[in-house]
């Protein structure tokens, strides 16, 4: 709702910024704390303050009966909550009618959530929640209008674009004594009792919320929505909420460009498709009609229509080419959307069609349900300053999120570089509520370049606590905020199976992926599934087609049934029905070792690496053992190959392991530009780089090393100097360097998988789970293994080659100290192997290690002819390039 209040419009003119900054974020916690007094000395009288002996707190020193002396005890004796502590007080109030349950105020709306479960929340709007979205809007418009380096009132004729949704007052569901039930960003629209919100939303707005609640079909109003906004040349910011949705805005336009001219060049809808069959109400349509004339004639009449009309489609015509918002808007000032936390994964495309001229902002609130919570701090990044006015804040700790009751911390004792659960006590009677946010806690407010301008006064700025969306607990996918987790997705999935098997059909299911298909009306979600047979049972040709043909129906209905959030976007057509598309036994495992787990190629190659390392150096030791002529100190070109050979090897095995433990690190990381270099393809060149660079620089071995004459008993360095160099290069290339960089990304390794079996503790076990964490965990345990391997076989060749250096010019040794060094010379190289022992203890030990070598040589072999065996059966649907989002497998891989 904020982003329609618009920077220019006199009703938001006052800077809102600052005298919020200097008397609410300043004094954080007191006002936060005041907050809390306010909200239960106002509701301690409701039934569920009542039943849960939830006193007020004191305004004084001295605390009495019924009052709490301070938040800490109020934190102290008041438990934690979640909705199920609330869902019969709200159904009582929705079926009943009862008040005074939860809160003292007139409940204005109810805000249907789904929540991470899926199952309805009803949660309690109050006057006071209306007016803090009321502030909250003003304040995000002062923010932005201080982060431009221009003034927003220098344009005056400017119209934001924000898509809204709505529908007729009577429309929507009401409790029994006829309060209105929707989502909240749709209460301005529901309930006829906010006039002046509806007025600014109309006002600062391409179109009127009297129209757009007048059209119940979704992809019919955002077509309506983005025509009024195509026959307007000065929009000055476009806005949608869900960056997923933001983009099947974008589709519509560029679908539907030729209609969407033509309904602006003659002034009539009666050119669209979409209108013509989704609303037959032709008075209606006469309206629309006439709305878009009165708006055309603001602009020139007959010849603008026909000049804006040829301009939409020019631009529209122009395939592949970035900036279409600002080609189609050339005065746009900035896009808005939900690009933070898993919306990330959309930020590139939405960048793509602003181009390098508009710039791309955050959402500029964060809210929820319950209330909102935060404002933008920055138009660069997505962090947001939360409100102390807004709600009373609590936050758990991330590694503690598991427990039923943990210690809570408040705004004051947040810490950048941490993450935390949002817990909330909120104006509508929500008490300690835990409700599934994590954030990032990012740093301190300071007067950095990319954060909004602070005012001079105060000088010393206290701690404000920066924060960004980090995730749900439970692992979340939606277009418009339906909030499918999966486990939704599993369950509809093995309820479907369950019935095939009722039917014989002895399948299970192996594996699965999802994503969102965004370029199609309506948008819709797609599951790719790989399925298994029981042992002794095929599944035949027909059967198969059977199954082809009905899956998608099925698995539609049965997550119809797992989340509300799907029934109702089904029911209001804003989504079609799921695909559900088969693919062949193998595809995920194939997937993943070829595209996923490039720390797998690494070491791999460190591993042959090391195999070659020990045949050079073991092999000719063991066969001088039997023969009275050593190679190595009888044929001059044997010895300085092997030397040169050892060298490279070494050198090699270490650094394609420093390279893995580099790469599995990128993997671990949450920004998509750092991580998309961690694939197979890059290792693979990274891999001949390394190995092209030790071939050349150890070139020195070959050309200084020879049998020491006269009595040949050894291979050695002909020249002192070039012998002292290269024990420093030694020392320093082949130990100290690596065995540091490999410790340093192991300990971020090792943090990371910890971190991450913490946040996947409400996911549910399952066959499928296992084998992805096992997969997962296996090959970072044989990564941590290797390091440590190495760093111990390291250190006393290094130690040694250290000493070597610093006596080298010491002439008074006896010949006992000279046998002693020759004694720990051999000994701390032969520790060296130890390296190589990794293949064979992984090749002898891990399953998962001999099918990936097998595979190997079987590749080296038949030259990759099977490079297209990966293969999805074919379907209808098309899953673009650039709507292409999975959310289990591959993002768990990594």
């Amino acid at each position: 709702m904020c982003e329609t209040m618009d920077a220019n419009s006199q009703e938001w003119g006052i800077d809102a910024f600052i005298p919020y900054y200097r008397n609410s974020l300043c004094n954080l916690q007191t006002v936060n704390n005041d907050l809390l007094a306010t909200i239960l000395q106002k509701n301690h009288s409701c039934a569920f303050f009542k039943d849960r002996s939830i006193l007020f707190l004191s305004t004084n020193d001295t605390a009495g009966e019924g009052e709490y002396k301070s938040v800490d005890e109020f934190r102290e004796k008041v438990p934690l909550t979640t909705y199920e502590d609330y869902r019969d007080y709200a159904n009582r109030m929705v079926v009943d009618g009862e008040k005074n349950l939860l809160c003292i105020e007139n409940i204005l709306y109810f805000a249907a959530s789904t929540g991470t479960t899926g199952k309805f929340k009803l949660i309690p709007v109050t006057p006071p929640m209306i007016r803090t979205a009321n502030e909250t809007a003003h304040l995000a418009s002062s923010v932005i209008r201080k982060s431009f380096s221009f003034s927003l009132s220098s344009f005056p004729e400017q119209h934001p674009f924000t898509l809204l949704g709505g529908k007729n007052t009577g429309l929507y569901q009401r409790s029994k004594d006829g309060i209105p039930i929707g989502p909240f960003s749709q209460y301005f629209s529901a309930n006829p009792t906010i006039p002046r919100t509806r007025s600014l939303l109309s006002i600062n707005n391409t179109l009127t919320l009297n129209i757009i609640e007048g059209i119940h079909d979704f992809d019919t109003s955002a077509y309506v929505q983005l025509v009024f906004a195509l026959a307007i040349p000065d929009v000055s910011s476009y806005t949608v909420y869900f960056a997923s949705g933001f983009i099947h805005t974008i589709k519509l336009i560029e679908n539907y460009f030729e209609e969407m001219s033509l309904c602006i060049s003659s002034a009539n809808f009666d050119q669209s498709s979409l209108v013509q069959k989704n609303i037959v109400d032709s008075d209606f349509r006469a309206t629309l009609n006439q709305t878009l004339n009165e708006v055309i004639a603001q602009y020139g009449g007959e010849v603008y229509r026909l000049e804006r009309a040829e301009h939409i489609r020019y631009e529209c015509l122009k395939k592949d080419v970035p900036g279409l918002l600002h080609r189609l808007w050339p005065n746009m000032i900035y896009a808005s959307t939900t690009i933070g936390s898993t919306f990330s994964m959309y930020k590139e495309v939405v960048q793509y069609y602003c181009g390098e001229r508009v710039p791309l902002i955050n959402l500029l609130v964060y809210g929820a349900s319950e209330s909102f919570f935060g404002c933008i701090a920055s138009i660069h990044t997505d962090e947001y300053f939360l409100l102390p006015t807004s709600v009373f804040f609590e936050f758990i700790k991330e590694e503690d999120i598991q427990q039923a009751q943990p210690k809570t911390l408040l705004l004051s004792e947040l810490e950048p570089g941490h993450r935390y659960e949002v817990v909330c006590t909120t104006d509508g009677g929500l008490v300690r509520y835990r409700m599934g946010d994590v954030i990032n806690c990012t740093r301190f407010f300071s007067r950095a370049n990319d954060l909004v301008p602070l005012p001079e006064e105060p000088v010393d700025i206290p701690q404000i606590p920066l924060i960004s969306f980090a995730y749900r607990v439970g692992n979340i996918l939606g277009i418009f905020g339906e909030k499918i987790t999966e486990q939704h997705m599993m369950n509809a999935l093995q309820q479907t199976i369950r019935q095939w098997r009722e039917q014989g059909l002895q399948v299970d299911l192996h594996d699965f992926t999802s994503c969102t298909k965004l370029d199609v009306f309506p948008a819709k979600f797609v599951i790719f599934v790989e399925l298994t047979e029981d042992q002794g049972y095929k599944i035949d040709a027909q059967q198969l087609r059977i199954l082809q043909n009905t899956v998608s129906a099925e698995v539609d209905q049965q997550l119809r049934k797992t989340n509300q959030g799907y029934t109702n976007g089904r029911s209001a057509a804003r989504l079609d029905s799921l695909d559900c598309i088969f693919v062949r036994t193998g595809t995920f495992s194939t997937f993943v070792a070829k595209f996923l787990m490039t720390d797998r190629t690494n070491l791999l190659s460190s591993s042959i690496s090391g195999l070659i390392l020990l045949s050079i150096g073991i092999v000719p030791q063991v066969y001088a053992l039997y023969n009275f002529a050593n190679p190595f100190t009888t044929i001059s070109s044997f010895c300085k190959a092997r030397s040169y050979l050892n060298q490279t090897s070494a050198m090699s095995c270490r650094w394609l392991l420093v390279m893995a433990c580099i790469d599995r690190c990128f993997s671990c990381l949450t920004y998509v530009r750092i991580r998309n270099p961690s694939s197979v393809t890059t290792a693979r060149i990274i891999i001949i780089i390394i190995n092209v660079i030790w071939f050349i620089l150890p070139a020195h071995t070959f050309m200084s090393t020879n049998i020491q004459h006269p009595r040949n008993i050894a291979c050695i360095f002909t020249d002192k100097n070039v012998e002292i160099d290269h024990e420093f290069y030694t020392i320093i290339m082949d130990g100290a360097l690596p065995s540091v960089i490999a410790f340093v990304y192991c300990l971020f390794i090792w943090q990371h998988f910890q971190a991450r079996k913490k946040r996947q503790i409400t996911i549910p076990n399952n066959e499928v789970d296992r084998r992805k964490k096992l997969r997962d965990q296996q090959i970072i345990f044989i990564l941590l293994i290797q390091v440590a391997i190495f760093i111990v076989s390291t250190i006393p060749f290094m130690t040694f080659n250290i000493y070597k250096a610093m006596t080298q010019y010491d002439v008074s040794k006896s010949a006992d100290r000279k046998a002693i060094e020759v004694f720990l010379r051999s000994l701390t190289e032969l520790l060296v192997y130890l390296i190589t022992t990794s293949f064979c203890c992984y090749t002898l030990v891990s399953r998962t290690f001999r099918t990936e070598l097998i595979k190997l040589f079987q590749i080296l072999i038949i030259c990759d002819r099977q490079k297209n065996r990966l293969r999805i059966n074919p379907s209808n649907n098309t899953i673009t390039k650039t709507t292409v989002i999975p959310m289990t497998v591959m993002r768990k891989a990594i």
